[in-house]
């Protein structure tokens, strides 16, 4: 038996950089936060896959949609790392369709869990094979990502303290692409000098520095991530920012007291956690 904690990631700024044949191509300043999905595996020999979930009080989660997914994962997985059957258990953390890469922790989480029992680490067309995101959550730490997901810079800033907020619907990220065909954006991050300003704790420069060129098409879809960037905002953040395709948003706190107080006064209406970024990414912890 082998259990793994896959992390979920933010990304601090996101700018579409162009097309390679039916995806658009990235380029992200992303991070991993200690807010993780369980995902236990234990390999048998009667050709059988069985599940266990826990969604720990998510609403919005589809175990059925899970459930398809890993169905569709394994044929793949198990080309490059050959086992017969598996018992799946998942303990779910991670909101679906926040942006925080709730769809590729497991994901990101079997592959390590293989690797390590198989003795191989998995290539990055492996991975990214799997999805986009899961190069990136499966490494980790905090690095600008380029690309369609393969392209990883590892990026040297201080720890950061985050409050995550989100919506009670999530944003598909398919939907959010062909919106943002259709409307485009009216900013760009400036990733360089970004990392730059957070480099020297200047959280204010950062926000300025910062964006998310899919928050016009998200908020067109899930208007309530504009509300909740602009309470934000009214708290007292100095960064705030969209994650991924939506509907997550990420405040950076100046303290954890500034940020037990947004939480206080946004948690009645709104998911939110305050969660610190981490240098790493899947772990192995059985």
């Amino acid at each position: 038996m082998y259990k793994a904690r896959a992390y979920a990631k933010a990304n601090l700024s996101l700018n579409i950089a162009g097309r390679r044949g039916d995806f658009h191509t990235l380029d992200m300043l992303t991070t991993s936060i200690d807010l993780y999905d369980e995902l236990t595996l234990n390999f048998r020999e009667d050709h059988k896959v069985t599940f266990s979930i826990e969604a720990n009080g998510l609403k919005s989660f589809s175990p059925k949609l899970f459930t398809e997914s890993v169905k569709r994962v394994l044929p793949k997985v198990n080309e490059a790392y050959h086992f017969t059957g598996v018992d799946v258990k998942l303990i779910k953390n991670i909101p679906s369709g926040g942006g925080f890469g709730g769809s590729s922790a497991c994901g990101a989480a079997a592959a390590k869990i293989i690797a390590k029992a198989n003795g191989a680490e998995p290539s990055k067309d492996f991975l990214l094979s799997l999805g986009s995101d899961i190069p990136f959550v499966y490494s980790g730490g905090v690095q600008r990502v380029q690309g369609i997901g393969e392209i990883l810079t590892p990026v040297s800033i201080p720890e950061l303290l985050l409050l995550i907020v989100k919506p009670k619907q999530g944003v598909f990220s398919r939907e959010c692409f062909k919106t943002y065909d259709k409307i485009g954006t009216k900013g760009e991050a400036d990733i360089d000098n970004l990392i730059k300003a957070l480099q020297s704790g200047d959280l204010k420069s950062a926000n300025d520095y910062a964006y998310n060129q899919l928050s016009e098409s998200a908020e067109k879809i899930q208007p309530n991530i504009f509300k909740i960037k602009k309470q934000l905002r009214a708290l007292g953040a100095d960064f705030v920012v969209m994650t991924g395709s939506g509907s997550g948003v990420c405040a950076i706190l100046s303290s954890r007291e500034q940020g037990e107080e947004m939480r206080s006064k946004l948690a009645k209406k709104w998911w939110c956690k305050i969660v610190k970024t981490l240098p790493y990414g899947v772990e192995i912890i059985e």
